[in-house]
């Protein structure tokens, strides 16, 4: 059973969001993953049992939107895993969704 935490944050008005979601089955983890992803969640953990395995993260890339102002010019999800190159990123992330 893998366990789907994902993790939105709305700003300094609102409170971030939790969703949690269960799967027994290799479709049911990507269909999870999948509505988080359009739903544009922040962080995306899969967790097997108490162990997460992996945390999709939502990155961005910004432009000048020829007022004065930025936008965003695209959107993409990266995947981090336990080891990884970055261990201190890893850890934060890790403690937002759990």
């Amino acid at each position: 059973m893998h366990n789907i935490v994902s993790y939105q944050n709305f700003g300094p008005y609102f409170s971030p969001a939790k969703g949690r979601y269960q799967a027994a089955r290799l479709r049911d983890l990507i269909f999870h993953v999948r509505r988080c992803m359009e739903d544009d969640d922040d962080y995306i953990g899969v967790f097997d049992g108490d162990k997460c395995i992996g945390i999709w993260a939502r990155e961005h890339d910004i432009q000048s939107d020829g007022e004065g102002g930025m936008e965003v010019a695209g959107k993409w999800y990266e995947l981090h895993r336990p080891g990884g190159s970055y261990p201190g990123t890893w850890h934060a992330m890790l403690e937002i969704v759990k």
